[in-house]
């Protein structure tokens, strides 16, 4: 039998008795309280509850495990959401969960919060909170762990190095018990082994952020070298006692908590939509759950919209959109359905601007659908990203694109996709500012040569514009600058030669302006009678004056000034 427990942040599906699964429920919220209290500033409200799944035993879980792995080979693991970030489901597969789902809670929080910390922190962090224990009294953080306690005394001394903990690059996926318990082991020593370094903590993410080197970071931020902690942290994990974090909260009555026994449609639904994201091979498996809880209840809209994810990931996008649209009639008040259906209207565009009026009324329709999630679900970053995106199909520039792609870029800071939209809405608005904060940040999270140099390319778009305005207004000084800059830095042959063009003409223009601004003024000179004057100005005209009829002319005008300055002799001997 399988019920569920729905607080704020979270919804426990449980083969397990309806008290454990309300306790889980209830535990994980007191541990977002703690992180609550930790990290004010962190985003940890999430678009919809993560799904926690709590199977009876490994039997239970064995059908549900991502392909290639073993049935026993472990006992739960994390499936971050297709949809971003903020909509996570954690499966665990053991008698107590609590520390597992933990565990992966605070990976998922790491990598999608602050994707700029190094890998061996991020790991080491979500270890410390492994042990985390709760009850109505407290809430404890960093108790001793005794499995990387005896991973770590097994080791050699050589091998339990700060410096080679930190210098080291993540090694792909797969479990490595002697680099996670010294990940650890770090993490103890300098989160909590001297008291707590909650500043230093916070001052060592705020310069890992800025872009300063791990290991010179953490010297600023704790006052130790890296090379300097390897006899401290083994003495540490030689140690015969361990300190821990403990916080009291308030009482657990400030839990809002819904439970109940599930329904079989309801479980089918739940049970189908995740064996249909955890391998491709078995989606005819989670097909068949949908199509079974549908039998018994013909509109539950949550089968409805997982059979009609389905059609969409096997290409067929036609039947995916009518499913889609009955899956919003039967449930009008579900975000996901209206992103899903508007993601599935932007598909059939190609994800390209509508050529013709059939292609524009899909846009319309799938700009409304996402309109609709967003408006149900403000908290939801990826419906925001898909609406900035839909704006940015228009044929002209829209504001509402960048305040979309702005809204999905605060509640998901890590998206590399999201950061680089705007740039390109950033250009497209004419804002230059924007677009030079834009590709810093898409920098800052690890884009690699290629995408930067495509993001550097917009930016040098958008000024091969703004120099064609500076043109129009006569600004010929500044358009010389950015078309200079665009020649020799661009890496777009094209750009580089249309600017080159324009260069050339610009200059040509400068100097011509230059040629009549100092011809008037000799003129004028000439006008006055004002030799003296008229030979200051003749000075400035030989200057910019080019070989040839210019030269020439600034011949035929000293002429004449020195006619006037004849003139102005002869009259004075007189």
């Amino acid at each position: 039998m399988w019920h569920r427990a729905a607080s704020t942040h979270f919804t426990v599906y449980g083969e397990i008795s309806p008290g454990a699964v309300r306790d889980l429920a209830i535990r994980l919220e007191r541990l977002r309280g703690v992180l609550e209290h930790l990290s004010p500033a962190a985003k940890l409200d999430a678009a919809e509850p993560i799904r926690v799944f709590a199977f009876a035993d490994a039997a239970g879980i064995a059908p549900f495990l991502p392909e290639g792995r073993a049935a026993g080979s472990v006992a739960g693991f994390l499936l971050p959401h297709e949809l971003g970030a903020h909509a996570a489901f954690v499966f665990a597969a053991v008698d107590d969960p609590l520390g597992l789902v933990v565990e992966q809670y605070v990976h998922y929080l790491l990598h999608s919060q602050l994707p700029w910390l190094p890998d061996w922190f991020r790991t080491g962090v979500a270890e410390l909170y492994g042990t985390f224990e709760t009850d109505e009294r407290e809430s404890r953080i960093g108790l001793p762990s005794r499995a990387n306690l005896g991973t770590l005394r097994m080791l050699a001394d050589n091998r339990l190095s700060a410096e080679a903990i930190v210098g080291r690059r993540p090694r792909g996926l797969g479990a490595d018990p002697a680099y996670e318990s010294s990940c650890w082991a770090l993490a103890h020593y300098l989160l909590i082994g001297e008291g707590d370094r909650q500043d230093r903590a916070r001052d060592f993410v705020r310069r890992l952020a800025r872009g300063e080197v791990p290991g010179e970071a953490l010297g600023a931020s704790f006052g130790q070298l890296v090379e300097d902690l390897d006899v401290k942290l083994r003495a540490y994990v030689e140690s015969a006692s361990f300190t821990y974090y403990g916080m009291k909260l308030g009482p657990d009555a400030g839990i809002a908590l819904d439970s109940a026994a599930l329904l079989p449609h309801e479980v089918d639904a739940a049970l189908g939509e995740l064996l249909g994201r955890v391998a491709p091979s078995r989606r005819d498996q989670a097909r068949a759950l949908f199509e079974q809880a549908l039998a018994a209840y013909p509109d539950y809209a949550p089968a409805i919209a997982g059979r009609a994810n389905l059609l969409e990931l096997s290409g067929d996008l036609a039947a995916a959109i009518s499913a889609y649209e009955r899956a919003a009639l039967a449930d009008r008040e579900d975000f996901l359905v209206h992103y899903r259906y508007g993601n599935a209207l932007l598909s059939t565009l190609g994800n390209s601007r509508p050529s013709d009026e059939a292609g524009r009324l899909k846009l319309e329709r799938a700009r409304a659908a996402l309109s609709r999630s967003v408006e149900l679900n403000p908290g939801f970053a990826p419906a925001w990203a898909r609406l900035g995106f839909a704006w940015g199909l228009e044929s002209t520039p829209n504001p509402e694109e960048v305040e979309a792609l702005e809204r999905a870029a605060a509640l998901q800071p890590g998206q590399l996709d999201v950061a680089f939209n705007l740039v390109l809405a950033y250009a497209r608005q004419g804002d230059r500012a924007g677009v030079d904060t834009g590709i810093e940040n898409v920098h800052k999270l690890g884009a690699d040569e290629a995408r930067l140099a495509r993001a550097r390319e917009i930016r040098y778009q958008l000024e091969y514009r703004i120099a064609n305005r500076l043109m129009k207004e006569q600004n010929l000084d500044d358009a010389v600058a950015l078309l200079s800059r665009i020649t020799s830095d661009s890496t777009d042959p094209a750009l580089r030669e249309r600017a080159a063009a324009q260069l050339d003409l610009v200059v040509k223009v400068a100097q011509h302006n230059r040629f009549v601004v100092a011809y008037n003024a000799v003129v004028a000179a000439l006008t006055q009678g004002d030799a003296a004057a008229g030979f200051r100005a003749l000075e400035r005209l030989r200057e910019v004056a080019k070989p040839g009829i210019q030269r020439e002319i600034a011949g035929d005008l000293q002429l004449r000034l020195i006619e006037i300055e004849a003139g102005v002799a002869s009259v004075t001997s007189e």
